[in-house]
């Protein structure tokens, strides 16, 4: 159901039941004082707590809703006898039917022929009609006839000597009710002292209830109107008819006015014109009175909720549907990028409405679809741009902070990047001292890699103004060998919004190998041999000068400490090598390499292949395959030799 189909129900509901109790409080004895209290507590309490409500007066606020409840009760107490007979009166069907029908039969004309024929015998008359207050209070004691309206019993009742002449008839509908009824009299003092008792009693009667009373004067014979406290005197005998028919608000002619039975169409076309043209005012108040008491409940029963929701990015031409607790921002085809909001950020939105269409809502959730032809840069989102899905129509939604969302697009190209070691930065700062990473550690297992981003950051690092980097990696200190890493984009390229394509990694291996450590210098007997067989002679005729028969040597070693250097352990194997080394390193000159015409021949040397499990006989699985043991020649790579 549309809130304006509901709202107009239920002030047509609420306004009738209204304006059927005014009705329903006309026919009670005090109704006057009953509606002014009943009007001054609905427009008054109502009026107040409304302007309070407005003007956020909590105080005022608090004491009228803890006041308005007494209220209620001290006016049915006061009223309870008005309240109980207007009840007892309600439960009569004839009553009951006046509240929704004021048709009778039109006995205007015979009570003007009867009040005519008395006048021109000077027979004195008081005749009231009752309208929609009751008279129940002067009929209670006096004579109940409940007789069809005639001529000749009107004439009858007040021909003088009668037991009932002297008091006044009440006519209900079309019949007389009682006879020899008594009324207050007036209390007006601007009256002239020569008005009878019976014109008096008319007035008095018109003073305290809505009647229409007729009066015949018995000395001068003159007919007389009184309503509202006023009276029209001496009415012309041919003018009367139309004079009471103005006074009991009835149409004019001859026509009668029948109250049908059944649901025929006259009725009802008489019922709709009656509903427009009658009691105007009355309906009109009821109506005013309804539609604020419903925007009173309506604005007290709205509740307003803050509530947050989860920003994801969805794929373009996925069908998605508002989801509770997300906000899901779908693009459109083409290389555009959401920059803001960021995926998985939270946005908080305000809902108002009814608490029952918010129960039915549950977390709030919506869809923004993005069009295609959106242009690069910062835009508010707006609420009315979202789907926030089925039942949102009922409510309202604004956003929690004081600006609404920022939404930022960027128009995207590729690039295919060409990798190389110095876009990897490694830290060994952990590494464990007894190893390295060399210069030409790391390697790609593929030669490119494609890159996506804003177009301007992306022709930067095409023309090498901004530096492309990998992630950094970060040595452990238990690292060794060839360690693989999977690397994505540093820190400096995801700021500007670059990203590898298909969210891809980039695969690299890192070499670890044992760090060098110096063994200092060794010096090595130099002698002459002569390898050939057909030179061994030869051997014998050349000798190496004072100078150079020693050779002198670097040893290196890698990966053969497991302690630091200055401790125990690092001393004794540190001597352990040098020993094995002064013990097999063997440097000769063969003279099978003389160059013919010279005497220089080049420096050789030879050291153990084995030496893992000799220098560590039974430990040689402890170290790993890049371990190494090294002897670089200081001395000079040729020497002369002297022939003997």
């Amino acid at each position: 159901m549309s809130p304006f189909f509901s709202w107009t129900l239920q002030i047509a509901i609420l306004s009738t039941g209204i304006y059927l109790t005014l009705r329903f409080l006309r026919t009670t004895r005090g109704s006057g004082l009953l509606r002014g209290l009943l009007f001054a507590f609905l427009f008054g309490a109502i009026g107040l707590w409304g302007l309070s409500k407005y003007l956020q007066f909590e105080e005022l606020n608090h004491i009228i809703e803890g006041f308005t409840p007494y209220v209620a009760v001290i006016l049915v107490i006061i009223f309870q006898p008005e309240l109980r007979r207007a009840m007892a009166r309600l439960g009569q069907q004839n009553r009951f039917a006046k509240l929704f029908t004021s048709g009778r039969k039109d006995i205007v004309s015979r009570v003007a022929k009867a009040s005519t024929a008395m006048a021109s015998r000077r027979h004195g008359a008081l005749i009231a009609f009752q309208q929609e207050t009751p008279l129940d209070a002067w009929t209670a004691n006096a004579a109940h006839i409940d007789a069809e309206i005639s001529t000749t019993l009107l004439e009858s009742i007040f021909h003088p000597g009668g037991a009932l002449h002297d008091g006044a008839v009440v006519i209900d509908g079309d019949r007389v009710v009682a006879a020899a009824c008594l009324f207050p009299l007036t209390e007006n003092i601007q009256l002239s002292k020569s008005t009878g008792t019976r014109h008096r009693a008319a007035l008095g009667l018109t003073e305290e209830s809505d009647a229409v009373t007729l009066i015949v004067s018995e000395e001068t014979g003159a007919i007389s109107i009184a309503r509202q406290g006023f009276m029209n005197r001496d009415i012309p005998p041919l003018e009367l008819e139309q004079n009471l028919r103005d006074a009991l608000g009835l149409p004019s002619g001859d026509e009668e006015l029948v109250v049908k039975k059944g649901f025929q169409f006259a009725t009802i076309l008489a019922a709709v014109k009656g509903f427009f043209i009658e009691d105007v005012l009355r309906k009109a108040c009821s109506l005013a009175l309804a539609s604020s008491m419903i925007y009173l409940a309506h604005q007290d029963i709205i509740v307003t909720r803050t509530m947050d929701m989860q920003v994801v990015e969805v794929a373009p031409g996925v069908q998605v549907q508002a989801r509770s607790g997300l906000f899901q921002i779908r693009l459109p085809e083409g290389r555009i990028h959401l920059v803001a909001p960021n995926n998985s950020a939270n946005v908080e939105v305000v809902v108002r409405g009814t608490q029952a269409n918010l129960d039915r809502l549950g977390a709030a959730g919506g869809v923004l679809d993005i069009p295609p032809d959106i242009s690069e840069g910062s835009t508010d989102i707006q609420v009315e741009d979202i789907s926030w899905g089925p039942g949102s129509s009922e409510l309202e939604f604004a956003w929690a902070a004081s600006r609404p969302p920022q939404l930022e697009v960027q128009l995207y190209s590729i690039h295919r990047m060409d990798l190389r070691p110095e876009y990897v930065t490694v830290d060994a700062s952990a590494l464990d001292p007894h190893f390295m990473v060399p210069e030409d550690a790391v390697s790609f297992a593929h030669d490119s890699v494609e890159i996506q981003g804003p177009r301007d950051a992306i022709e930067a690092i095409r023309a090498g103004s901004m530096k492309f980097l990998l992630e950094p990696i970060v040595v452990q200190p238990t690292d060794r060998g060839n360690q693989r890493e999977l690397l994505g984009l540093a820190t400096s390229m995801t700021d500007e919004d670059i990203s590898l394509v298909g969210d891809e990694r980039v695969s690299v291996e890192l070499s670890i190998q044992p760090a060098p450590v110096s063994l200092g210098e060794l010096e090595v007997d130099l002698v002459v041999v002569a390898l050939r067989a057909d030179s061994m002679a030869d051997s014998q005729q050349w000798s190496i000068s004072q100078a150079d028969q020693k050779a002198r040597f670097a040893l290196h070693s890698a990966g053969l400490f497991d302690s630091a250097p200055g401790t125990r352990a690092f001393d004794e194997t540190f001597q352990l090598i040098r020993e094995y080394c002064q013990a097999n390193l063997k440097a000769f000159v063969d003279v099978s390499e003389l160059i013919e015409g010279e005497d220089i021949a080049p420096v050789r040397w030879q050291f153990p292949a084995n030496w893992r499990e000799e220098l560590f006989p039974g430990r040689e699985d402890e170290f790993a395959d890049s371990a190494r043991l090294e002897v670089d020649l200081l001395s000079e790579a040729k020497i002369l030799l002297t022939k003997n």
